[in-house]
């Protein structure tokens, strides 16, 4: 006997049509440009203060509930700082 996954149901065309009506709704309230432009603020890096290496940035943290951070924006400033220092 083997253990299928759990398959979940398919949506139903109301339940789906329901989606589809909340994500206009996100979008309309925060269209995707201001979206675009806050990520591309998290990327502006500022030269550290607390050192005199030129190599040393700090960033934003940006506005996560419960003051998160999220590995792909610790790699994105990364790459960003990374691009920085590249001759």
């Amino acid at each position: 006997m083997t253990d299928t996954p759990h398959m979940p149901a398919p949506l139903s065309d109301a339940a789906i049509a329901a989606r589809m009506d909340a994500a206009a709704a996100m979008q309309a309230h925060y269209p995707p440009e201001k979206a675009i432009a806050s990520f591309l603020r998290l990327l502006d890096l500022s030269p550290s203060a607390d050192t005199n290496d030129a190599d040393a940035f700090t960033a934003t943290a940006g506005k996560a509930p419960g003051k998160r951070l999220f590995g792909g924006q610790v790699i994105a400033q990364a790459l960003a700082a990374a691009i920085a220092t590249a001759p």
